[in-house]
């Protein structure tokens, strides 16, 4: 799993140039690896998060470290995606969509 050091958010969201988010954001994915809807969800994040210029660390609720984090969170359902430690949505999103949600995460707005 990749780490991404998280920083306190900077208002309002920035995309920069070179598409990158300002703040560095911990994005993580939680998968079942078996379960057809989150390897959608994890192409749809992979994209977003290459288009933002975050790490996406994709977090596989099947191994010993990934239940643990879920339990943490209370995740229930997968997929799941959690920005900076904090559960964000669950289910597949659109691009647009997760463009969103990223956006609203960073800058403090709640869903």
């Amino acid at each position: 799993m990749t780490k991404v050091k998280a920083v306190a958010p900077v208002l309002p969201l920035r995309w920069r140039g070179s598409g990158t988010v300002e703040p560095s954001v911990e994005l993580q994915l939680f998968v079942s690896p078996s379960f057809a809807p989150c390897l959608q969800a994890e192409r749809v994040w992979r994209e977003i998060a290459a288009e933002a210029g975050v790490e996406l660390a994709v977090i596989d609720i099947e191994s010993e470290h990934g239940r643990a984090v879920a339990s943490e969170l209370g995740l229930a359902m997968v997929p799941a995606i959690a920005v900076d430690g904090r559960l964000v949505a669950i289910g597949v999103q659109t691009h647009d969509e997760a463009r969103s949600v990223l956006a609203d995460a960073v800058s403090g707005v709640r869903r």
